[in-house]
């Protein structure tokens, strides 16, 4: 149900997917899929990413782990704690947005976020 998102810090194995499209500086925007597993305790991620526009792109492929932790009494998960740190927190609708290195959305609107699937 999209709007479990936020309960994912209670605990349990899952499999949850978001696809979106996201801004890009110099191409028509980034198709992007997301898996978050938990498994046995165990973190793991998937991101694949498809550069959009004229010119057709590989798909860039990333996985690792991911980690939750709070702020402002807030969810956040994030992707690669150790390299790239990428940052999301869950929205009540299931979706989730995109935070910047500060913690904070990068965009009021909805073009950083991610729609559940």
């Amino acid at each position: 149900m999209p709007g479990d998102a936020p309960a994912l810090a209670q605990g349990g194995d899952f499999d949850r997917q978001w696809f979106g499209v996201l801004p890009c500086a110099d191409c028509d925007g980034i198709q992007t899929r997301l898996r978050l597993l938990r498994e046995d305790g165990e973190h793991r991620f998937e991101l694949e990413e498809r550069y959009l526009g004229d010119d057709v792109a590989p798909a860039f492929s990333q996985q690792g782990r991911w980690q939750e932790q709070e702020r402002g009494g807030r969810p956040e998960y994030l992707l690669d704690p150790e390299g790239a740190r990428l940052r999301l927190r869950p929205l009540e609708d299931g979706s989730l947005e995109l935070l910047g290195p500060d913690g904070e959305p990068l965009s009021q609107g909805p073009e950083y976020r991610l729609g559940r699937l």
